[in-house]
Parts: structure tokens; C-alpha cells; sequence
């Protein structure tokens, strides 16, 4: 399977089967580690499982492979927020907002 069906199969799954949708996205992560996306996903699906350090984990690479995407900085932010690691969060948050000015969901978190 493609890396850009795997992904779309996951997003399919993301809100009825997380669990499955993580496995999806950990395969797609495995098959094309330069791409972020998978690791976005795989953030989202273990956000979702209430995996708070996993996901934080996954965002971090995520921001990482794709250091211009606002979301995934936002989306480290919170979840390094709620694994206590206050620096981190406030690090990437200023980062979200640094990319995306107008971006009031990473201003108030």
C-alpha cells in the first residue's frame, strides 16, 4: 500500500478506531520517515487514547519533518503542556504563533 492510502485509511479510522488508526499510522511513519504527516496522525490517534507522552512524542517529530506547519507545533505545545513540561510547551506555542500570526488556538492555550 502507498504511504497516501495508508494515511487516508488512517484518517477514516482516526474517530471510530483510534487504536487502528495509530497501527496505520505507525506503519506509514515506518515506510516513509521523512514525511511528517504519519507522525502528525500517529500524534492525534494517541492524543485520542489519552497517551499523552506518546503523542507529545510523535508532534515532536512531526514539528520536526515539517518545521513550517503551524499545527503540529500547536498540537506539541498542548500535549507538552499536559505532560507538565511547561518550557517545552510554551516553546512551541510561541512557535505556532510565530508561523501562523492569527492562530488564536496556540495564543490562549
Amino acid at each position: 500500500m502507498f504511504y497516501e492510502d495508508l494515511i487516508k485509511q488512517a484518517e477514516e479510522l482516526l474517530t471510530k478506531d483510534p487504536e487502528a488508526a495509530a497501527e496505520i499510522y505507525r506503519k506509514a511513519a515506518k515506510e516513509s520517515t521523512g514525511r511528517g504527516e504519519a507522525y502528525y496522525g500517529l500524534g492525534r490517534a494517541y492524543a485520542a487514547l489519552g497517551k499523552v507522552e506518546e503523542a507529545r512524542d510523535a508532534f515532536r517529530r512531526a514539528a520536526k519533518l515539517m518545521p513550517h506547519d503551524a499545527t503540529a507545533f500547536h498540537n506539541l505545545g498542548v500535549m507538552a503542556f499536559r505532560s507538565g513540561r511547561l518550557e517545552e510547551a510554551q516553546d512551541a506555542l510561541r512557535r505556532a504563533v510565530e508561523l501562523k500570526g492569527d492562530y488564536p488556538e496556540a495564543l490562549y492555550a
